[in-house]
């Protein structure tokens, strides 16, 4: 009997860390996953009436996401590496420096955007810092690997 209970013990153990591993992908909506490398496409901006537009963008940048909560971004020339945290319709971007270069100065680095993705579309809504009338990034996948890391 003994033996049995010491058995039971040893599998729960092991279901355990196995739903603990780090191949966890809580960096998925709907079984999409964000990692990969999206391009901007579009643009979106309102003047505050309610009539803005997607228009095809100028400017173009990536972000790299890989599942190490890491990312690259060519959007801005000094700054370009940085963590991420995905929660639930939130992405939140920490860059590896403190102050980030134009078109935006922001103090801390710190980029938070609603998010709504699929296999192949990304979509970026500013929260911090927010847009006055309103603005929206959408960014179609380019690379997909299978190295582990993106």
């Amino acid at each position: 009997m003994e033996r049995i209970l010491k058995l039971s013990v040893i599998i729960v153990y092991a279901i355990l860390l196995k739903s603990c591993s780090d191949d966890d992908d809580n960096a998925t909506i709907n079984g999409s996953s964000i990692h990969g490398t999206w391009q901007l496409t579009e643009s979106y901006m309102d003047t505050g009436d309610g009539t803005g537009d997607w228009e095809t963008a100028e400017g173009i940048y990536t972000y790299t996401f890989l599942k190490n909560g890491t990312f690259t971004s060519s959007q801005f020339s000094k700054c370009n590496t940085g963590t991420y945290v995905l929660n639930e319709n939130q992405l939140t971007l920490n860059y590896a420096c403190d102050t980030l270069d134009e078109p935006l100065k922001i103090a801390d680095g710190k980029l938070v955007a609603k998010i709504k993705y699929n296999e192949s579309i990304l979509e970026l809504t500013p929260i911090e810092p927010a847009c006055v009338e309103g603005c929206g990034y959408r960014f179609e996948k380019t690379l997909i690997t299978t190295n582990g890391d993106k």
